[in-house]
C-alpha cells in the first residue's frame, strides 16, 4: 500500500492559503476575515486604489469602485 493509502484525511488535505497581512497587495477573498466580514477590509482597499492586485489565485485584480469598472 502507498503511503497516501495510510495517511489520514487531515494530512492529505493541502495546507491553506498563508494569512494576509496587506490587503491592498495581497488580498484573498477565501480568508476568513474577509468571508465573514468583507465591509471594512472593502472599506480600506476603496480608500486607498480604484484598483488592487494580489498575486494569489496566478494574479489577480480587484477594481473597488463602480469608475474603475
Amino acid at each position: 500500500m502507498s503511503d497516501t493509502a495510510h495517511a489520514t484525511q487531515d494530512e492529505r488535505i493541502p495546507p491553506a492559503h498563508p494569512p494576509v497581512t496587506d490587503w491592498l497587495h495581497d488580498f484573498d477573498h477565501t480568508d476568513p476575515r474577509w468571508t465573514e466580514n468583507p465591509f471594512p477590509i472593502w472599506d480600506e482597499i476603496r480608500s486607498a486604489s480604484p484598483v488592487v492586485h494580489t498575486g494569489r489565485f496566478l494574479g489577480c485584480y480587484l477594481p473597488t469602485t463602480y469608475e474603475a469598472v
